[in-house]
C-alpha cells in the first residue's frame, strides 16, 4: 500500500512530497538488513554552544547546515567526512536561524530564528542570491521569530511566528512573504514557545505538533483556515520536541523532556497513542525523530543516553548506541544521509557524529522526479 506523504497520487502508487520527491511504499523493503548499531566521531565542532541547528542534503550527497551560533553556513561532504565553512550569512551571533527548506534549483531557506530575515543560499556558488526581511519585531531576547516551518502542496513555504501567532507565507518564487492566517485565540504575546515544530500532513495541511500536553493546531494552506485537534495523551509534564511523518501517514512525536513518553498522532482517527515504552527511553531525551528503510524510525537522543529505532510493524524498539553521559545536551538533531547513515549535530559534544543504525539497508525509496522541481525529505 502506498502512503500519501505530501501530495496525493490518484492511484495510490506513490507520494509526492514538495518539489517531485516521491516515496513509493512498495518499494520501502529493508531485505537482509542488520543492527549495525555503530556510532563515530566526525567532523570536530568550531566553537562553543549550538553552532547548526538543522539542515538539508543536496543531490550530491552533500549537507548544507543551518548556522545558530557560528558566523558562516555549514557544509558537509559524507564521502570524505570533512567540514568547510560556507559564505558568512550577515545574522546575529546566538541564535541566528532555526532550520531549512530545499527550494527548487537545489537552493536552500533558512528561517530565522534572531535573525530579522530569511535567507536563500546557492552551495553550489556558495553564496546568498536573496534576503527576505520579514519586519516583525521580536519583543525580548528569550523569544524566537519562527519556530516551525513545512513547506506546502503550492509549493510555498509556511512559516508560524511565534510572536504574533500568525502564519506567514514565503513565495519560493518571488521570495516575497506575507501572513496568511492568525491562529484561534492565540493573538497575544506570550512567553512559551506553543509549538515544537510543523509537518505536512497527507491530506495536504500542515500540522503545528505540540510542544506541552495541549492540542495541537492545523492549518489549511488552500482555504486559509484553522482547526483544532485532539490533545496528546496526560502521561506526565511531557514537553515534545518535533516530530516526523512516518510512511504510514501518521505524525511521531518525541519526548524533548518532562515525564511523558513519545507520542503518535492517527489523523484519521483524530487521537494520540502513547508509544511501548521500555525503560532506558524514560531516561533520553530525544531532539528529533527521522525517517529510515523498512518503516522504522530513529529517535535521535539530546541529553544522553540512547538511540532509539522504533519498527512500526511490530511497535517494538531497538535500544540503540549511547552518545554520552544522561543529562549533557549532546546532540541537537540529526539528518539522514543517502547511504542509511545519520549524520549528528553537536551541542556540548566535541566532534559531530556519524550513525549507522542499519547495514545491508536498502536505500529509502525516495526518488526524484525530474520533470518537476528536485528536492529531497531528510
Amino acid at each position: 500500500m502506498a502512503v500519501q506523504i505530501g501530495g496525493i497520487d490518484p492511484i495510490l502508487t506513490k507520494s509526492y512530497l514538495p518539489f517531485g520527491v516521491i516515496y513509493d511504499d512498495n518499494a520501502d523493503r529493508q531485505g537482509d538488513a542488520s543492527f549495525a548499531n555503530a556510532i563515530a566521531n566526525g567532523p570536530a565542532k568550531v566553537g562553543t554552544g549550538v553552532q547548526y541547528r538543522g539542515g538539508v542534503q543536496l543531490r550530491d550527497g552533500r549537507v548544507v547546515l543551518c548556522p545558530s551560533a557560528s558566523p558562516t553556513i555549514g557544509v558537509f561532504d559524507p564521502v570524505t567526512s570533512q567540514m568547510r565553512a560556507g559564505v558568512a550569512h550577515g545574522g546575529p551571533s546566538s541564535r541566528a536561524f532555526c532550520g531549512a527548506i530545499l527550494l527548487p534549483g537545489e537552493l536552500v531557506l533558512l528561517i530565522a530564528d534572531f535573525s530579522d530575515f530569511f535567507l536563500v543560499y546557492d552551495p553550489n556558488r556558495d553564496a546568498i542570491v536573496a534576503t527576505i526581511p520579514h519586519g516583525q519585531a521580536r519583543p525580548s531576547t528569550s523569544r524566537a521569530h519562527f519556530y516551525t516551518a513545512s513547506i506546502g502542496r503550492d509549493n510555498a513555504v509556511y512559516c508560524f511566528h511565534t510572536v504574533q501567532r500568525r502564519m506567514f507565507r514565503i513565495d519560493t518564487m518571488s521570495y516575497t512573504i506575507a501572513p496568511v492566517g492568525a491562529a484561534p485565540e492565540m493573538t497575544s504575546a506570550e512567553t512559551a514557545i506553543p509549538f515544537s515544530g510543523s509537518a505536512l500532513m497527507r491530506d495536504g495541511r500542515i500540522m503545528l505538533l505540540p510542544r506541552a500536553e495541549a492540542a495541537p493546531l492545523v492549518f489549511d494552506t488552500a482555504k486559509r483556515l484553522w482547526a483544532a485537534l485532539a490533545a496528546p495523551a496526560a502521561t506526565g509534564s511531557t514537553i515534545f520536541n518535533g516530530g516526523a511523518l512516518g510512511p504510514d501517514g501518521k505524525i511521531y512525536c518525541p519526548r524533548g523532556s518532562g515525564s511523558g513518553a513519545p507520542q503518535v498522532f492517527d489523523p484519521i482517527s483524530n487521537s494520540w497513542t502513547v508509544l511501548p515504552t521500555p525503560a532506558w527511553i524514560t531516561t533520553t531525551a530525544f531532539s528529533g525523530v527521522r525517517v529510515l528503510p523498512g518503516r522504522k524510525l530513529a529517535f535521535i537522543p539530546a541529553n544522553g543516553a540512547y538511540f532509539g529505532v522504533y519498527d512500526i510493524a511490530t511497535q517494538t524498539w531497538l535500544q540503540g548506541a549511547e552518545v554520552g553521559a544522561a543529562g549533557t545536551a549532546n546532540i541537537d538533531g540529526g539528518i539522514v544521509l543517502q547511504d542509511g547513515r545519520i549524520f549528528l549535530i553537536a551541542n556540548a559534544a566535541a566532534n559531530h557524529m556519524l550513525y549507522t543504525p542499519f547495514t545491508g539497508a536498502a536505500p529509502l525509496p525516495w526518488a526524484f522526479n525530474q520533470s518537476r522541481f528536485t528536492g529531497n525529505m531528510v
